[in-house]
């Protein structure tokens, strides 16, 4: 994922086009409104939203508007800006698919391009497959981890659903799902996201469950709806089997 080519929605440009010299990035700028985002809303994975002074009935047309893209396009979206402009798009958008600075205007901008920065960086330095283990905090994922980190770039998350869906956006190979009793609206926070993940060539869905059967169950469907291993094959056997279908590991 190439995090310095950014998009930043802004009425406001003079005063932020100074923070973005000499931070690498290439940006797109376009006014924060809902027609000039539409016609840039390909150019990057990156959007930065800064609400200044703007009316509520814009915000609010633009937030739900950018519900559904972060989903279909699988954008992360940066909120900076004044309080309110802030509250009045976070009303609109599951926090999942946002990466939330709300910053107050005199905070300065750069913050968050520096963490861009880091973020890029990070990435960039590991060429492993990556891994999103959604984690129910049980003694095995810790064991699943230790097996799988040499060969895998692992990211751990304990169903933290303000983060959960950012995570799955940068894991780009595969997704193993704990199972986990959850909401019903989060599983269905969830797996909207996984729907469309699944479109993305190389993904891989996987479920851990309890016993043989419900494995068996699961397998049984032979399709992208996801593999899963069960808990009694023991966790050496689950790494090993990830390590050489994903890691060309023999």
């Amino acid at each position: 994922m190439q995090l310095k080519q950014i998009i930043i929605a802004t009425n406001d440009r003079e005063k932020l086009e100074k923070a973005t010299l000499g931070k690498g990035c290439y940006v797109t700028w376009c006014a924060l409104e809902l027609d000039d985002i539409l016609r840039v809303r390909d150019r990057s994975n990156v959007l930065f939203l800064c609400p200044k002074d703007e009316e509520e009935d814009d915000l609010k047309r633009i937030g739900l508007y950018l519900r559904d893209l972060c989903i279909e396009d699988e954008k992360i979206v940066y909120i900076y800006g004044s309080r309110r402009g802030v509250d009045i798009l976070v009303s609109k958008m599951p926090v999942m698919f946002t990466r939330m600075y709300s910053y107050a205007s005199q905070m300065p901008f750069t913050v968050l391009l520096d963490d861009l920065a880091v973020m890029e960086k990070e990435m960039g330095s590991d060429d492993r497959p990556a891994i999103l283990l959604l984690d129910d905090k049980t003694e095995y994922i810790e064991k699943l981890r230790v097996y799988l980190e040499p060969f895998f770039h692992i990211y751990v998350n304990h169903f933290d659903m303000d983060e959960l869906g950012f995570m799955i956006l940068r894991s780009d190979v595969i997704l193993v799902g704990m199972d986990k009793k959850l909401t019903l609206v989060e599983y269905m926070d969830i797996f909207r996201v996984i729907y469309h993940k699944m479109k993305q060539i190389g993904f891989h869905l996987y479920y851990l469950t309890a016993t043989n059967d419900e494995r068996d169950r699961v397998n049984s469907g032979n399709d992208r709806s996801g593999m899963a291993f069960s808990r009694e094959m023991g966790e050496q056997s689950v790494a090993n089997y990830l390590k050489r279908k994903y890691a060309k590991v023999e």
